[in-house]
Parts: C-alpha cells; structure tokens; sequence
C-alpha cells in the first residue's frame, strides 16, 4: 500500500501545473476467467492532490469495442421479420461509471454526453449508411443501453467512488460473467463546478486460464477444426444417450 500511494503522489506531481492532476492504480492488473467465471469485484485506487470541498471523482471501466448489429422486428406480410439494421462498428462491450455521488448532481447532461460518461451517454457511433432519422438512431441507441443494462455489461455505480484520507479515494467496480475478455480501460475524471477537469487512465486485462483458455485458443487458430470435433462430439453424446435408453 505504501508502494502505491508513492506512485500516485510521483504521478501527481508529474502531472502539468496548470491542471488538477489525479493519479489511480489497480490493486490487480490482469483477470483471470476460468470455466467457473462467475464475476469480479475489481478495487480500484487513486489520489487527487488538488481535491477540494465540492469536487467529485468519477471512474469509468470500459471493456474492449464489438461490433454490434441492431435490427427492427416489424411485421411484413403478416410476418414478423428483422428489418432495418443498423451497425454500431465499435461499441464497448462493457461499460461501468462509479461516482461520488449520482451523475445528474455531478454535471449537466450536455457535459456528460460530450464527455461519454454514463450507461446513458456511452459512445455509440453507427457506421456509415443507416438511413434512419436521428429519432430513430436514438430508439436503437437507447435500445442498445437497454439491452446492455440488464445483462449487467452497462451500469452505474452511484456511490461507488469513496474518497479517503489524504485525498486517496476508492472505486468499486463489478464484472459480471458475461465480460468478455480483452483489454479493459480505466480512467479517472476529476469534475469541479460541473466542468471535467482532470482525467487519467489505466490498462486492465481480462483473459481466459485453464481449460477455458486452451479451448478459446484452439477455436480462435484452428476454426475449422474445433468445429468439427465440437460436431463429432454432439454425434458420440447422441449415440452415447440413444444406446443408454435402449438398454433400458
């Protein structure tokens, strides 16, 4: 902890005088998903030097950019089919804010948006050629976070960010199991009278051990042939299940 705290203060101090310098650390940097992955409490610590009375920190954990492809159930024909697709090229897979206090006490909405802080103001940028109004760019959008949300991948942590003594605070944040892996980043904003005014980030990683990892590897280099052995695989479970039933 000692160690820690040094390297905040040499961060801090590093920073440009004519900002607020903050600094954060992770007290692990690397996550290790294993086939029994049921989710992660990550803590995650900081310092900021210039903190004063009214100031609040906000801390944002964002997972690496997936492509996503949204559609529209409409009925055509008296059928219902997926219709207008829209693609977001690189949203985040994951996106979680811990703060101070709630987001809408900390800065206006038009600061949030254009800073891509919050569920609610995660960067989503369609690619090119939807041909869809901005009305309806919003309802895939707020779809999007929707959707997101209750999988536990796009959150808020109202509260999760405590500070302690000596200007250090504290964040909390949860992974769910349904994280994927890759490299996560964290930043840290420092806001002042609704204007963000100093941020810092730090890299995480999240990868795969064990079986899980051997698994994911041969699939990602050898494609063709992990699918056929998952396909001789459910053919031998069959056999194996249609041979049991019989003796009975």
């Amino acid at each position: 902890m000692i160690a820690m705290i040094a390297s905040f203060l040499l961060a801090a101090l590093a920073a440009p005088p004519d900002r607020p310098p903050v600094a954060l650390a992770l007290t692990d940097e690397e996550v290790r998903v294993t086939s029994g992955f049921t989710g992660a409490r990550l803590i995650i610590y900081g310092v900021a030097p210039a903190w004063q009375a009214g100031d609040d920190l906000i801390v944002v954990l964002q997972g690496p950019d997936q492509q996503l492809r949204v559609m529209r159930k409409q009925r055509v024909a008296g059928v219902w089919m997926n219709t207008a697709p829209v693609t977001y090229p690189a949203a985040p897979s994951y996106y979680a804010a811990a703060s101070t206090r709630p987001l809408t006490e900390i800065a206006p909405p038009n600061v949030l948006r254009s800073q891509g802080v919050g569920a609610d103001y995660v960067p989503l940028r369609p690619g090119p050629g939807t041909g869809q109004s901005s009305a309806q760019l919003a309802e895939y959008r707020d779809a999007v976070v929707r959707l997101k949300g209750e999988r536990g991948l796009y959150r808020n942590e109202e509260g999760g960010v405590r500070l302690q003594a000596a200007n250090l605070f504290r964040a909390e944040v949860r992974l769910p199991a349904e994280a994927p892996v890759g490299q996560y980043e964290a930043e840290v904003i420092l806001f002042r009278n609704g204007e963000a005014l100093a941020r810092e980030t730090t890299m995480l990683n999240v990868h795969r051990a064990g079986i899980g990892r051997a698994i994911y590897q041969w699939a990602q280099s050898l494609g063709l042939f992990y699918g056929l052995a998952a396909v001789l695989i459910a053919m031998l479970a069959g056999w194996a299940a249609a041979t049991l039933f019989r003796s009975r």
